[in-house]
């Protein structure tokens, strides 16, 4: 801060292209944490979405799985459109064809608990089901463990799931360990904070995009569906 005013901003989170401007006008310098927005010229400080979302699809795809599922949202957020490319990616790279049918949780909602309903109404609705789902994150597959034991199947002996974010959700004690990928936040965080004070001092640099190593954990919600079958 100089003089009474702020001379550069960490935002966090999911904002538009216009919030940001705000701080434009005044002369600011501004790093985004977890989101980048194309249109702008500013530093991003990003997680590996689409490493992580590769390497869990390519976790199941390993394990012998063919028909794999997407859960949660798919636009919207940088994370959501990275996590997303990431699972295809991983398909087509294994030459695997991707089931659309399987994919569920895409509706925009701004409330968590009424996603998990939409969620909870598609599940029980649909014909047929993949041997595994990757979601979006780990909210996405608490909601998906909750629907498919609603309707009478076991998680991972009928259906395998991985997450992201690698959080511990409040509301699902009942569910096992899952298997995700761990995200560094405070990595994150200084990251973002060492680029800002580089940015300070750097005012007509080009703009960087740095992101931040994830991690694979495997849980106890993944299986091979050869093991399923050989029951």
């Amino acid at each position: 801060m100089t003089e009474g005013r702020v001379n550069g901003v960490l935002i966090t989170g999911n904002f538009t292209a216009d919030y940001v401007a705000r701080f434009e006008k005044l002369d600011c310098e501004v790093v985004l944490v977890d989101n980048y927005l194309p249109t702008t010229q500013h530093d991003a400080v990003l997680i590996a979405d689409w490493e992580g979302s590769f390497l869990t699809t390519q976790y199941l795809l390993q394990l012998g799985h063919k028909k794999i599922g997407y859960a949660g949202q798919i636009r919207g957020h940088w994370s959501w459109v990275q996590r997303y490319q990431g699972f295809l990616e991983a398909l087509h790279e294994y030459g695997f064809e991707y089931h659309s049918e399987y994919s569920i949780g895409q509706q925009n909602s701004d409330r968590v608990w009424e996603e998990q309903d939409l969620m909870e109404d598609e599940i029980s609705h649909l014909k047929s089901f993949p041997t595994a789902w990757v979601c979006n994150n780990d909210y996405t597959a608490q909601f998906v463990m909750k629907a498919l034991k609603k309707i009478g199947l076991s998680i991972p002996k009928d259906i395998s799931i991985v997450g992201f974010d690698d959080l511990v959700p409040e509301g699902f004690p009942e569910n096992p360990p899952l298997t995700t990928v761990r995200v560094f936040g405070s990595a994150m965080g200084e990251a973002a904070f060492e680029q800002l004070l580089w940015r300070l001092n750097n005012r007509d640099s080009q703009p960087r995009r740095i992101l931040v190593g994830v991690q694979f954990v495997e849980g106890t919600t993944t299986v091979s569906p050869d093991l399923k079958s050989n029951e």
